[in-house]
Parts: structure tokens; sequence; C-alpha cells
């Protein structure tokens, strides 16, 4: 707590400053279109713009490129929306017109561009353009007014969370929508402009002209503030209870910066960098509360805040896969709106750097909001609310198609000699990309700078904003895009972990994972035969390597021919079940369903004993218990016969003729359709194997 000498003086100040920040009106939560006239900044070429019109100018003969920036953007704008009117005149061959996004330097931006035939989006940086996407379409533009816009939207038949359109202005018909993912560092952050490549004949051609340049701005962006949170710390959100809460954010160097809460003030000074951090103390459940941070330039004000469970909810596309996408969707159509029950929608930003604000907004349980919630992470949610009966919050932060080594500091990779490749990897095609030379051949395609793959982008992103937030645990459904590197997953994904522990100084912090859910990965192009168990092994050997940590078995939920398991509900289910068992003291809960403990060979059978059995092992349905297979000492699987035992807890598996086994696996396939082995709570057995043998 924030002291002085006086009390009774500062008891009076506290009053007053709390009935100013009773009177103080923020600006809107809402979003909002930025009206004003931009103040234009040239960046590359010779612009010239009224109140009405923007045109380039500049000497004719040469095809050059022009960027124009909105002044009144920032590096730490955040936008749902851009849109520009334009025009093509006459039938110039090397012209294009279109948006520069997230403009750093004239060496450094992103690309969204229009020609005669065709849409592109690419980034301009190391004095080379690098496309991402191209998309031909068949009209011909011709010299009438177009409207081009990057909306953030998405549909239930394209799930990318932006949408780029091109518009006739003329007749209202729409010519291109296209959903994109965020795949270079372009949409919802940073400042953004124009652009235009062409090739004048003389220095009074206009063959591109722009006008009504608009941009949806959240209410943090319309102004800029000395004083600054990250966006996590924002109109609705739920702190965690029961432990010191850290607040942090950006001030001027050396000013004293308070925080108001539950009335009580906390104080610091901000660093030399301007940074400043205070620590609340843990409180119990609660809501709707306000908080507000004050510095001297400027006053925070946080409304609408509760005190309860927080868990984030990390990984890839099966943990982004969306409610409507889902079994969820029924459901969350019957649940009614709770106003206690609450996601940060973290957007997708992969950087090169630690960024210090990620965007994103908390939104609370309505119908019309779920549906676009990461499925899984609403179904567990939804078992801690009933259960808890406390205010939940879920950080949502998921992108899919990716990889474990995007979502950890990049520097970690260089500590082990298993993941030192990907780093060496990475500075090779960044010093390639730096000198205009091509990347070197055989360096993994994930390993190339600015792309959403890249080693500690995501981390950097959309991660290391929201450390340390207060929070109970994480949540992690993630190996699909590491399957054919399952060795290397083996240093990779123990080392995710403690990295985050580590960054948010808690070396207990809960850890619950799905393991990979059954699927043929040869209808993907994954026809590596031991792939999908090796990573399913990788994960489950997490379990003795990291305490604090719980594995939800998936491999009964699959879909044998889809990569993205609809079936979500359980599998929520099962998270939660680790968390009340390991985190909450439910201990009349089963938190899991057998894990292998360890192998006994005895006259030509092998005898396993398994942990977290309930009330005993069983088999789904009553059928005959299958999935094992056995192997003699020339490592030669054959299918085995198998029984349970009558202790409940070990399983005798043999096969006829092979009289000496040494090794015994199960579920040992990338779609183990007939495993069948269950617990007393029907939560399914693990995929295990007894052997250390070289796998590929």
């Amino acid at each position: 707590m924030f002291m002085t000498r006086s009390r009774m003086l500062w008891q009076i100040i506290a009053v007053a400053i709390l009935m100013l920040a009773a009177c103080y009106k923020p600006d809107p939560v809402n979003l909002k279109v930025h009206d004003t006239p931009p103040e234009w900044v040239e960046v590359l070429g010779d612009w010239e713009w009224s109140d009405t019109m923007v045109t380039v100018g500049g000497n004719g003969g040469t095809v050059q490129q022009s960027v124009l920036k909105n002044g009144k953007m920032w590096d730490d704008s955040h936008w749902s929306e851009i849109s520009v009117d334009f025009k093509i005149a006459g039938e110039v061959r090397y012209t294009a017109a279109g948006l520069a996004l997230n403009i750093q330097d004239s060496s450094d931006f992103g690309i969204f561009r229009i020609g005669r035939m065709s849409l592109e989006v690419g980034l301009w940086k190391y004095d080379h353009y690098r496309p991402w996407m191209h998309v031909p379409f068949t009209t011909v533009l011709r010299d009438r007014w177009y409207n081009l816009s990057i909306r953030k939207y998405i549909k239930e038949n394209d799930w990318r969370p932006w949408t780029l359109t091109l518009t006739d202005l003329e007749n209202g018909k729409v010519l291109l929508r296209q959903g994109i993912d965020n795949t270079f560092p372009l949409f919802g952050q940073g400042a953004a402009g124009l652009y235009a490549v062409e090739k004048k004949e003389n220095e009074t051609d206009r063959n591109v002209i722009f006008r009504r340049f608009q941009v949806v701005l959240d209410d943090r962006s319309e102004r800029k503030r000395l004083l600054k949170v990250p966006s996590v710390f924002s109109d609705g959100m739920i702190l965690q209870r029961g432990v010191p809460v850290p607040v942090w954010g950006l001030a001027q160097p050396g000013v004293e910066v308070k925080v108001a809460w539950e009335g009580c003030y906390y104080g610091t000074t901000a660093d030399d960098s301007g940074r400043w951090r205070v620590v609340l103390p843990a409180g119990p459940a609660s809501v709707s509360l306000q908080m507000s941070i004050t510095s001297p330039t400027d006053t925070i004000l946080i409304r609408d805040i509760d005190v309860g469970e927080v868990w984030l909810a990390s990984g890839q596309s099966n943990m982004g896969m969306m409610v409507w996408q889902t079994d969820m969707k029924g459901i969350a159509e019957q649940q009614l709106s709770d106003d206690h029950l609450r996601m940060f929608r973290q957007p997708q930003w992969p950087s090169a750097e630690p960024v210090f604000d990620g965007g994103g907004h908390w939104e609370k349980a309505e119908p019309e909001m779920t549906r676009e919630w990461s499925a899984l992470a609403y179904s567990f949610a939804l078992q801690l609310r009933e259960k808890l009966g406390v205010p939940v919050g879920i950080l949502g932060s998921y992108w899919g198609g990716t990889s474990a080594e995007s979502w950890l500091p990049r520097e970690v990779l260089g500590s082990d000699p298993a993941t030192r490749s990907i780093l060496e990897d990475y500075n090779k095609a960044l010093a390639a990309l730096k000198e205009g030379r091509s990347i070197p051949s055989g360096i993994h395609p994930f390993n190339i700078p600015d792309q959403s793959h890249a080693p500690g982008y995501l981390y950097n992103g959309m991660i290391y904003p929201l450390i340390p937030y207060a929070m109970q645990g994480v949540i992690w459904y993630q190996g699909e895009s590491n399957t054919l590197r399952a060795k290397q997953y083996e240093t990779l994904f123990p080392m995710l972990i403690r990295s985050w522990r580590e960054a948010w100084e808690d070396p207990e912090m809960n850890f619950f994972y799905v393991q990979l859910a059954a699927y043929d990965g040869k209808l993907s192009g994954n026809d590596v035969v031991n792939a999908w168990p090796h990573i399913r092994e990788v994960q489950r050997l997490t379990l003795y390597k990291l305490d604090h940590t719980g594995m939800a078995v998936a491999i009964d939920l699959g879909d044998h021919t889809n990569i993205h398991p609809y079936r979500k509900n359980e599998l929520g289910k099962r998270l939660a079940r680790l968390a009340f068992y390991d985190v909450y003291g439910y201990n009349d809960i089963v938190r899991c369903g057998p894990l292998y403990r360890s192998v006994r060979f005895m006259k030509g059978s092998a005898f396993i004993d398994f942990s977290e059995t309930a009330a005993g092992l069983e088999v789904r349905n009553n059928a005959a218990l299958k999935g094992f297979v056995i192997a003699g000492a020339d490592q030669r699987f054959v299918p085995a016969s198998a029984e349970i035992l009558s202790d409940g807890n070990s399983v005798r598996v043999w096969a006829y003729g092979l009289d000496d086994p040494v090794a015994v696996r199960y579920a040992w396939e990338n779609d183990p359709a007939e495993a069948n082995l269950i617990n007393s709570a029907g939560l399914p057995a693990s995929p295990f194997r007894t052997d250390e043998w070289p796998l590929y």
C-alpha cells in the first residue's frame, strides 16, 4: 500500500481522487470511425493531397512505389477496419493502388494492393517484396471508382479472422471477397496509409487517385496517451482471485503512477525506460468493481471488473476451432447469457520482437459472442463456472497451423542441442534476407522470419503482452504441426512449458494439455508411420518430466478423415477434470484415464500395471480388449491378446507363438480405432510403449 507521513491528509486526497474518477468520462469502449482528415506524412515518393483527393506526383519514365502514412496513427494503434476509394486512370501497364500497413519506415511496410487483374498482399522489407497471397480475378478494372477494404470479420464458411473486399462503387457489386490470416504482421495494429506503384509518362500524370481513407480505431488509439496499459487491462476484465495481482504499463520515465483498487492506493515510479508495475494484494471472488490508474498526465478508468478464476487457452487450430464449428454450437445456443463468464480475445499478431500491447478485448458470454470463441476453452470454462460458482475468465491466444517453436522465446532454442538448429536456421535465413540473397537450401519454411511459424514470433506478439497477468494456469492443444519432428518435440514441448513458467515467475504454474486425437495422418500427406504415436508418447512422458502438468487423452474423440475433431465438449470436460482434482481439491473426481506405469515379463506374457484406474480398468462396451501389439527381441510387433486382471489395475498381454516377449505397445497407430481400454469413469487409456527402440 502507498504510505505517507500524514494518513489523514492522504485519506482526504483519496476521497477527492475517487470523486474525480467517478466524474471522469473516458472514450467509449466501442470501436469508432476515425472521420477527421488524416495528417499525411510522406514515407516514399512525392504525394499531393487536398481535403478530398490524394494523388501521386513525381518524375515520369520510371516505375516507382509510393507510401503515404496517416500521421494520426502510430505503432501501437489498434484498428478493426481500413478502407479507401480509388481510381486507376487510363491503361497504364505498371499501375496498382492500395493500402500500406504496419508502416515502420521507408524500408519496412506491408502492402495490400490491386492492379488491373489481381489482388496481392505482401511485405516490403530488406529492400525487396515478399508476397504471400495473390488472387486473380476476371473483372478488368476501368477508369471508375472502387472501394478496397480490410475488415475484421469471421463468417461460417471461412473462419479466417480478416476479410479483404473489393467493391465497384458505381453499381455496388462486390467483385472480390477473400478471407485471410494475418500471416505477416500487418492487420489490426500499427500505422497505415496509402500505397501506389506506377510508371508515369510525365510529371502531370495522375494515374492513381484516392479519396475517403477511413480507419476504425479502438478507443485507446483515438489519442496518444503517455500513460498506457496492455489491452488485457480493459473494461470487463477478470482478475485472478486468491493471489497477488500484478498491474503494469508504460509512462514517462520517472513519473509517479498510482493504482486505485478497492478503496486503497498503490503507487510506484516509472523506471528509466518508462516501465512501471504495482502488485495488488490477493482478494476473494467478487463482481462489478472498477480500477483507476493515474499519472500526472493521464487517467485510465477500467470498469466492470470481476475477480474469479483466470486460465490461458493456447495452441493451434484444435484450440482455435470455434464454437459454431463443433458440438459446442448447440450447447452455446441453449446457454443463457452470463455476464461473469468472459474471454479476452487476443488478436493474431506475429512479431520479431516482444511487443508491449498485442491488442484484444474482453467479451462476455453472450450467444453472438461465444459462437466465435474457442469451443474447447468455452467448454472448459462452462465446467468451472458451474462447479466453482465464481467468475471465470479465459485469455484466448491461439493460431491454427502453428508450431511449438513459434510459441516460446526464440533465444531459449539455443540452450539445447536438440533445438539449436531451429535458431541457427532462423539466423541464416534472416542474414540472407537482409543481404538480398536467396534463403539457403535445407532451411525449414517454419524457420524463415516474418511469418506466423517463425521461431518466437507468436510468443512475442501473443503471449508476451499477457505476461505476468495473474492466472491459475494454462490449457494447451498443439502438436499437429510438429508431428514430423516428434523427436525434437521431446525437448521442445517441455522447453515451452518451462519458458512460460519462468516468464510468469511461477515454477508451479498449472499446465494441462490435450494429447493428439486419433487421425489417419496419411490423408494429409503425413504418412510417417510413427509420427502421431510418437508425438502422443512425448506428450505422455512430459507428465513425468514436469510437475503440475496434466494430460487429457483424446484418442477416442478423433476423426479418421478430419484433423479437426468435432467433439470438443467432452474434451473440455476432461481438461476440467484435471483442474478440479489438481487445483481445486475435488478428490472425488477421477482426473484422467489410465496411464502406463510399469511392465513385467513372465512366462511368455507381459503384465502391465496402470495408474489412474479409478475403481478399476474396464473395456469400452464390454467388448474384447484390443489395441495391443507385442514383440520379441527381433523388434517385430504382432497383434496381441489381452485381458484385465482381477486386481483391476493391470493387464496381461500375450501372443500365441511368441514365447519370450520383450516389448508391448498400445494404440500405437495414427488412428487406433480398436483401442478400447478405459477406467471405471469411462476415460480412455493413453497410448504408450514399453520399449525405447528407435522409431525412424
